[in-house]
């Protein structure tokens, strides 16, 4: 917490993150929530769908974390990816 308080650069940097993240989804036309922290949900529908693109965002060391029924209504999973 007192880097934090100190450093400006620490949050700069994790708004920079996220900044160049939303661009590369919008330019994979991937349907994005909008938000202003530093987590960002994509639409992906198919449960499966959804599973698997978890695996691979992990791989390249993206933390997400699958939501799918019935935490949301058949058919309407996301991914939620986290920045830091």
């Amino acid at each position: 917490l007192d880097i934090l308080e100190t450093d400006d650069s620490v949050i700069e940097r994790l708004r920079a993150n996220v900044r160049f993240m939303r661009e590369r989804f919008a330019e994979m036309s991937l349907p994005v929530f909008p938000s202003e922290t530093p987590i960002i949900s994509i639409k992906v529908g198919d449960e499966g769908k959804a599973l698997m693109l978890v695996k691979a965002l992990q791989a390249y060391g993206v933390f997400s974390t699958p939501v799918v029924f019935p935490a949301v209504p058949f058919g309407n999973a996301m991914i939620r990816t986290s920045y830091m």
